[in-house]
């Protein structure tokens, strides 16, 4: 069975371009992340969406951020600014915003206990929402570090 990267490139190879692929997956019920346009429309492949393809487990908000060189604070504004963020004041963390709170598999939430009575939760990133976070940064002309060591930007 082959995998479902393989299975993406597959159908982006097979098609002659960007539209074709949009219109695709339209017609067949698919909801299409806009980065996996923009991943083969140059061809050259960025190595920060191969590093989130191959990274399965979900990862905290300074990752992303130091990913980004950007600090923790200002990912947080740069996210509530585009919506993908809000802060709760009942829960006193951060949720999706209201573009995304129907969106399944965005967040991963872990309580860690600390001691006897101390718990602590906390957020971590999926695959699907790195990828979402990728495509707002890059709007915004925020490439990873990464890319951008390699002359990508």
């Amino acid at each position: 069975m082959k995998s479902k990267r393989k299975v993406e490139t597959a159908i982006v190879d097979s098609l002659k371009s960007a539209e074709a692929f949009m219109d695709w997956c339209e017609s067949n019920g698919h909801r299409v992340s806009r980065i996996l346009i923009a991943y083969e429309t140059d061809g050259a492949k960025a190595r920060y969406i191969d590093t989130i393809m191959v990274e399965k487990d979900p990862v905290l908000i300074r990752k992303i951020a130091r990913d980004y060189g950007l600090g923790v604070g200002e990912l947080y504004r740069i996210l509530v600014e585009e919506g993908f963020l809000e802060f709760s004041e009942s829960s006193g963390r951060y949720e999706l915003g209201p573009m995304y709170k129907d969106e399944d598999g965005f967040l991963v939430r872990e309580d860690m206990a600390f001691g006897g009575a101390k718990v602590l939760r906390f957020t971590r990133y999926t695959r699907r929402a790195r990828l979402e976070i990728h495509t707002l940064l890059t709007e915004r002309g925020i490439e990873p570090v990464m890319d951008r060591e390699e002359g990508r930007t």
